[in-house]
């Protein structure tokens, strides 16, 4: 996880990369938001097949996306099985 972080440091449009987990150890939070579709994707393709090693550790993870997420990006997430959820109302300052 710590070398995850890391490497994401350096991708350009990361606006926000924070993992939580529950005081049980049993639940695990990541909140990623980044500048556009663009940076997502990025993003996606440097961490390559380091996603597989965090999510292996993972029992019955459930994945769910906030915003608009192009086609081809949700493609590459499909292996995870996410849920997709538009905007509805808020900002963000």
């Amino acid at each position: 996880m710590a070398g995850a972080v890391e490497a994401t440091k350096s991708h350009d449009g990361v606006l926000s990369y924070q993992f939580y987990v529950s005081h049980d150890g049993k639940t695990f939070h990541g909140v990623e938001s980044f500048r556009d579709e663009a940076a997502m994707g990025a993003h996606m393709a440097a961490l390559g097949s380091n996603l597989d090693g965090l999510f292996a550790l993972l029992e019955n993870m459930e994945v769910t996306v906030l915003g608009e997420v192009a086609d081809e990006l949700k493609a590459g997430m499909a292996p995870f099985n996410p849920s997709f959820a538009g905007p509805l109302a808020g900002f963000t300052l």
